[in-house]
């Protein structure tokens, strides 16, 4: 007979399960008002990060730039309520904060069965974390590299941290493999910048290299309007991502191009597309052989985000703000004009100006 843990994960996955059905249904249709929560919660634990990227803000006003404590983070999790992936970090490095080991414990018990995910730059992991992450089911650890050698990194990251970050990989999929954990599932992101593209076929092999099965592409946000000349340029690009694919093909390596635009470099029709199934949600990744491309979005009826200061916008690609969680309640947000506009023109073939700009839309 199951014991009273096991009772409540199977409870709260059958409540998830029917959020998530409802949620489709209401995707489908393009309802604006919803009856579903969120499936994918985006919640902040600071922007203070250890790294100065040239792709990134400015980081000089310091005094800007704060870790969300762990009692200001309970105010942000009424939206956890049936949320099945979940990412808890910020706009820096989340391993910075020092309540960032309780913030993840409270998740991981309040969310049993969800996907839990955060991004870092890798340089603080240690034994401590490892442990943590290896011994918790569902656990998605994508680590920002955006170089395969000592002098790109250095130069696009802003530090000379290469070797301790690959060391650090090292040993977490060591004692990933040391405990026969499937958890977590680890991948390394490449944002691509004229001062790396260059570098990304070996990068494919590099990951390869360090037993993981999987890159994240991502197309550069200008942030600033120097940044524009990051953007990598066209004539370049092509043929650099064809070898990309071919190396990706041969290491096994998957390769996620959902937040890159990859058709507008190589007009491949997609062979297929690979969808990853190791735990309870699924997440669908571009395969190393095929370049497709989403062209709808659902983020407005499937995902929420908070910001530091608690604001809430649309998605990671927008400045539109819905709201902000201190005024309001989650329901008046999730709810209110800003979500329901978005629902009833994202899709249309007038999307809102962000939407247009958008990755996910070109």
């Amino acid at each position: 007979m199951p014991g009273q843990d096991e009772l409540f994960i199977i409870m709260i996955n059958k409540l998830r399960d029917l959020n998530a059905r409802l949620n489709f249904f209401e995707k489908i249709f393009q309802q604006d008002l919803l009856n579903s929560f969120p499936i994918s919660v985006g919640l902040p634990t600071g922007d203070k990060c250890n790294l100065k990227c040239i792709f990134c803000t400015d980081r000089v006003a310091k005094e800007d730039y704060k870790n969300i404590s762990f009692d200001e983070f309970l105010k942000f999790t009424e939206s956890l309520n049936f949320a099945s992936s979940i990412q808890i970090q910020g706009w820096g490095e989340p391993l910075l904060n020092p309540d960032y080991g309780r913030i993840f414990d409270f998740v991981i018990t309040k969310c049993k069965g969800a996907r839990i995910s955060f991004n870092t730059n890798g340089i603080l992991l240690n034994e401590e974390w490892n442990n943590k992450f290896t011994s918790n089911e569902n656990i998605f650890i994508n680590i920002s590299m955006n170089g395969s050698t000592k002098e790109t990194y250095h130069q696009v990251m802003g530090a000379n941290h290469f070797d301790k970050v690959i060391r650090n990989i090292q040993l977490l999929m060591k004692k990933k493999k040391e405990k026969k954990s499937l958890s977590p599932f680890v991948s390394l992101s490449f944002i691509c910048l004229e001062n790396n593209i260059h570098e990304l076929p070996g990068f494919i092999n590099l990951v390869a290299d360090l037993g993981i099965n999987c890159v994240i592409l991502r197309e550069l946000m200008i942030l600033r309007k120097e940044h524009e000349k990051y953007v990598p340029h066209s004539r370049k690009v092509k043929g650099i991502l064809a070898q990309t694919l071919e190396n990706a093909k041969k290491r096994g390596v998957i390769l996620d191009t959902s937040s890159f635009p990859i058709s507008n470099f190589l007009n491949e029709s997609a062979e297929k597309i690979e969808e990853f199934r190791g735990y309870d949600y699924p997440k669908y990744y571009q395969t190393c052989a095929s370049p497709y491309y989403f062209n709808e979005c659902h983020d407005p009826w499937t995902y929420f985000q908070v910001n530091t200061d608690g604001y809430v916008k649309i998605c990671c690609f927008s400045d539109s703000i819905m709201g902000n969680i201190f005024k309001q309640s989650f329901s008046d947000i999730w709810n209110g004009d800003g979500y329901r506009y978005y629902r009833r023109n994202v899709n249309t073939s007038a999307p809102p100006e962000d939407c247009v700009r958008c990755v996910k839309k070109r």
